[in-house]
């Protein structure tokens, strides 16, 4: 049968995921047993997923043994598209296991995997195109994806304090955008968050010289319980690192940004 979902902590329609929801359990909340190891894998590297085998009361009506699945990968931010996918037998007792390379090209945060029947291979993808994600629900697992740590450095901020810059008049926004200046070796990050204040926080130092790869973090307010859901823009002037002076793009957490001024392509 098909699960329906309406938690936030799911899929985010509106591309923001909650303080409060980076602590779930990789464990699907259906009672479906499906675990993603590790829950927090590096891009380029691979991640297993599997369910152990089920007692005869663990009923999950999708995962019927003795049938082929389709197992989807993507993020949980604004409607993705599956980045990776895999077929798997679902064994007599009910288990099952696959791996899965976490893709390049996916953004940086939670991620999710999706266990899919035959008969209903074209739901998600029909449900994310209606941009009603949560009318087609199945079983399945969220995990963090990352850059290894070891490849990421602080980047120096160099001011909060910032006007904001005039945005491209858009239904929907970018992530983010960037803006050369205003002093030399400077950039302005425009990232959209929650309520919750969205800033640059590292940069990738493995990347090509003519490649500034940004990692974000959110930062929660001492005493908070968590950010709210709305969706705004946060500005930062950072000092672009030595070694990336030259750059010519930009991401912020694997996705590539919007230039604000043709600085970024000359």
């Amino acid at each position: 049968m098909r699960l329906r979902r309406a938690g936030a902590c799911a899929l985010l329609a509106g591309a923001l995921l909650l303080t409060g929801c980076a602590g779930s359990a990789p464990t699907d909340s259906f009672g479906c047993g499906i675990v993603v190891a590790p829950a927090t894998a590096v891009v380029g590297e691979d991640v297993v997923v599997s369910r152990a085998p089920a007692a005869p009361a663990e009923i999950c009506t999708t995962l019927v043994p003795g049938t082929s699945q389709t197992i989807e990968l993507r993020s949980v931010f604004a409607n993705d598209s599956a980045r990776q996918t895999t077929t798997v037998t679902v064994a007599d007792d009910g288990s099952f296991e696959a791996t899965l390379p976490v893709p390049g090209d996916i953004r940086l945060g939670r991620a999710r995997v999706t266990v899919i029947p035959p008969a209903e291979s074209d739901c998600t993808a029909a449900a994310l195109a209606a941009g009603t994600p949560d009318d087609c629900y199945f079983p399945g697992a969220l995990f963090t994806v990352e850059f290894a740590p070891d490849t990421l450095t602080p980047l120096r901020i160099v001011s909060t304090d910032v006007p904001m810059p005039a945005l491209p008049a858009s239904d929907e926004p970018a992530d983010s955008y960037a803006l050369a200046g205003p002093g030399a070796h400077e950039l302005t990050v425009v990232i959209f968050g929650s309520g919750c204040a969205s800033r640059p926080a590292t940069y990738r130092d493995t990347a090509a010289a003519d490649s500034l790869e940004i990692v974000s973090e959110v930062i929660v307010p001492a005493g908070a319980d968590g950010c709210t859901e709305q969706l705004m823009p946060w500005a930062t002037v950072i000092e672009v690192p030595d070694g990336h002076r030259d750059y010519r793009s930009v991401t912020v957490d694997n996705l590539d940004t919007v230039p604000l001024n043709t600085v970024l392509l000359d």
